[in-house]
């Protein structure tokens, strides 16, 4: 009973690592965007291009850790959503920067601003429906595995009632045949 039961117990065990891991990436990947949102805020404010580097490094690791959950054998379509809704935003993003946006209708300029905040919106959208796809699949995991413990300590709580009756039955049986001898 032991053995099997906490062999699959570890079954359980194993596979909350990986989804730790995606956690991990997915927590990056969050601060990737709220940078980029950041740099592509103060560009507009600032009129500066010094952004540029940083909005391209941040869409860089962002990449890098997409890739990262995908090598993780972690299958969703969400997954590719936020990759494909990515790169729409990142050329989105960096049209906006490496282009002299004074030159430009102002309607063009509102109109790409929008584009830009719409595209940032839905990639939080999607990484906040991919967190809860994360999250639950990790606590469907913790519940299966506490209900694996919970069935092996029933398990070894009804096999020591046995075994103790079983104690209490050959005892007495032991304890007649001494004092009653035939």
């Amino acid at each position: 009973i032991g053995f099997w039961e906490f062999t699959q117990s570890k079954k359980f065990t194993d596979r909350l690592e990986p989804l730790h891991n995606v956690e991990m990436e997915l927590l990056e990947i969050h601060g990737h965007l709220e940078s980029i949102e950041h740099h592509v805020e103060e560009h507009l404010i600032v009129g500066s291009e010094s952004h540029t580097k940083q909005i391209i490094d941040n869409f860089e690791a962002l990449f890098s850790a997409i890739n990262r959950i995908n090598e993780l054998s972690f299958n969703s379509k969400l997954i590719k959503e936020l990759n494909v809704s990515g790169k729409k935003l990142r050329k989105s993003v960096l049209f906006l920067v490496t282009r002299d946006t004074k030159q430009m209708q102002n309607w063009e300029r509102n109109e790409m601003v929008i584009a830009i905040y719409t595209d940032l919106k839905k990639n939080d959208s999607i990484f906040r429906e991919l967190s809860n796809q994360v999250y639950q699949k990790i606590q469907d995991n913790i519940h299966a595995q506490q209900n694996r413990i919970q069935s092996a300590l029933y398990k070894f709580t009804i096999l020591g009632f046995v075994v103790l009756g079983l104690y209490i039955f050959f005892g007495l049986v032991l304890s007649f045949k001494i004092t009653n001898p035939i």
